[in-house]
């Protein structure tokens, strides 16, 4: 699945190509498949 989303407030927002990892009752889980540099040092950031 294609997903948008920010890291945090502050950040530009993140496109990314991932798969469905896991389903719960509480929600799911996502694998990315494709990111950019960009894109990988903000969730690094975020992450951190």
């Amino acid at each position: 699945m294609q997903v948008q989303f920010s890291p945090n407030r502050d950040s530009n927002l993140v496109h990314a190509f991932c798969r469905v990892a896991r389903v719960t009752p509480e929600g799911m889980g996502a694998a990315f498949l494709a990111l950019d540099p960009e894109a990988t040092a903000l969730v690094a950031r975020a992450l951190a």
